[in-house]
């Protein structure tokens, strides 16, 4: 099984992202993903690190990229992310810090 990138989330409802992780790599794993099982094709949802707002955006048909979704659930999705944001981006951070796996660990459960 593939690693999942440091800032990426799979979720029941979506996959969740943090834009400073969110590159071209990571949106070919999330795609990967999603062409690996059909209960993997669900939106994905990119956090932004500095205002915490979150836009929604589905695969196309062909799971190749990835294209806005403006509906109304989808702004109820995000706005369920982005209560959590804050512990995401610095989950992240700590994640894609230079401290011992244990160290990480620890800063983590303070959360």
């Amino acid at each position: 099984m593939d690693k999942y990138p440091a800032g990426l989330w799979a979720k029941t409802k979506c996959f969740r992202v943090v834009k400073s992780v969110f590159t071209k790599d990571c949106e070919s794993f999330v795609l990967s993903r999603m062409k690996h099982s059909y209960r993997n094709i669900k939106p994905l949802v990119i956090i932004d690190d500095n205002t915490k707002e979150c836009i929604c955006k589905i695969p196309n048909e062909t799971l190749t990229g990835f294209i806005d979704d403006t509906s109304m659930e989808a702004q109820l999705l995000c706005l369920q992310v982005k209560q959590s944001a804050d512990y995401q981006i610095k989950k992240t951070k700590i994640q894609n810090s230079n401290r011992t796996p244990e160290q990480k660990r620890k800063e983590i459960d303070k959360l």
